[in-house]
């Protein structure tokens, strides 16, 4: 068993979501993005 978070993050291309999406990253949770705007959130995986 492992203590290993992961969190799916829908519509983490803007707002809310991107943040939350960057923020859980930036305390270790390992990040699944999913959103509509391809372009965008490929952003959000630079960010993260």
């Amino acid at each position: 068993m492992t203590d290993e978070k992961v969190a799916i993050v829908t519509g983490s291309s803007s707002g809310i979501e991107r943040a939350d999406a960057v923020n859980l990253a930036k305390v270790g949770v390992k990040i699944v993005t999913a959103a509509r705007r391809a372009n965008e959130v490929e952003e959000t995986t630079h960010l993260i």
